[in-house]
């Protein structure tokens, strides 16, 4: 079954995810893959720190051998979040530091990179989440030289 299928409003579903194992890594620096990118919009919250910004969303994949864990990060494309943009494009290879760019998301499909990553508690005890605690340089991944 294609897992791209695109379902209409009564279609009939029966996968409930109960053979789904989902990777949760341990604290660490792993390579990763560039696999998705969508194109997104945050909307700003009452009392919310970040404006209403264009928001990209990258989907990584990082190997190991429990299996494949897939990784969302989100990127709201403002000023402030200017220098985490920028150590992404960096730890891909598409930037070097302090040269410009133009942003070409869709181009990161297929690059790769290291990257710190950590778990975030869920909302129910002893669940948790990985994420991408740091972007790792290029040149400062064997140091572990990073940026968070």
């Amino acid at each position: 079954m294609d897992e791209n299928q695109v379902f209409d409003w009564e279609d009939e579903i029966q996968d409930d995810g109960e053979e789904r194992e989902f990777v949760t890594l341990e604290p660490g620096t792993y390579d990763f893959e560039v696999t998705g990118f969508e194109r997104a919009h945050h909307e700003h919250k009452e009392g919310g720190k970040a404006p209403s910004c264009p928001k990209a969303i990258v989907t990584i994949r990082i190997s190991t051998s429990a299996g494949d864990c897939y990784i969302k990060e989100n990127f709201l494309l403002y000023k402030k979040m200017e220098w985490k943009i920028s150590t992404f494009f960096v730890c891909v290879g598409m930037k070097k530091h302090g040269e410009k760019l133009t942003m070409a998301w869709d181009k990161t499909i297929g690059h790769t990179g290291k990257a710190r990553i950590n778990k975030t508690p869920g909302n129910e005890p002893g669940i948790f989440f990985n994420h991408v605690d740091a972007w790792l340089a290029p040149k400062e991944e064997e140091s572990e030289d990073e940026w968070s």
